[in-house]
């Protein structure tokens, strides 16, 4: 779930089940703006009237589908017959969505560098709300492909450190306790993405890389 949280809160992409609830929310506004002779306008009058006594309407489906949601979201019939609810209803099924990929992300250990993340304008200030769902800037600043493919993969944890190479089952050993997961070189500290990128000093070429990183 974290994995397929990473695809929207990086790309900016709205999950297809918060989609299809802002096109139906759409749809459903451009009913209350249809004059009373349209058969359009009659047929939704009858599914309100059915969704009021209780049967299996589009109005009570759409009821149905927010109250599933991983954060769910409650309305009334009546509620979806007013356009500043539908304003409302729009404003928390955002919310929604973004708790739910935040959720996720939180409470996965593969992904704990993007845990409480920090963003930053073009001066340099820090922002005091970080976006949840947008196209973040790496993808763009990073014009290397290999480059930007290579930084993914380390946020996402689909690296070749033992952090995550130790984390599996594999055909002739069990998976190895993270605290036993330990660096490759000093041997002294577990081998995770901010040990092998800014703490190690056991691997001299390491060492290099690392000063001329951070001189550039």
């Amino acid at each position: 779930r974290s994995m397929r949280a990473i695809l929207f809160t990086e790309l900016g992409i709205e999950p297809i089940r918060y989609r299809r609830l802002g096109l139906a929310l759409g749809y459903l506004q451009s009913l209350l703006i249809q004059p009373d002779h349209r058969v359009v306008r009659d047929a939704f009058t009858h599914s309100l009237h059915l969704a009021r006594s209780g049967h299996a309407t589009w109005v009570n489906d759409l009821r149905s589908t927010l109250s599933k949601l991983p954060i769910p979201v409650h309305c009334t019939v009546d509620e979806l017959t007013d356009a500043d609810n539908l304003a409302r209803l729009r404003k928390d099924i955002r919310q929604s969505c973004e708790q739910s990929l935040t959720s996720d992300i939180q409470a996965s250990v593969r992904v704990h560098l993007l845990h409480n993340r920090l963003e930053f304008r073009e001066d340099g200030q820090q922002l005091h709300t970080s976006p949840i769902i947008t196209l973040r800037a790496y993808l763009d600043v990073i014009k290397v492909p290999k480059h930007r493919h290579a930084f993914t993969r380390l946020i996402t944890s689909s690296h070749a450190l033992s952090i995550e190479r130790l984390r599996y089952e594999e055909r002739y050993r069990s998976p190895i306790p993270r605290e036993w997961r330990l660096c490759r070189f000093c041997r002294g500290a577990v081998e995770d993405e901010c040990h092998a990128l800014m703490v190690c000093e056991a691997q001299l070429t390491l060492v290099c890389l690392r000063e001329q990183y951070w001189m550039e």
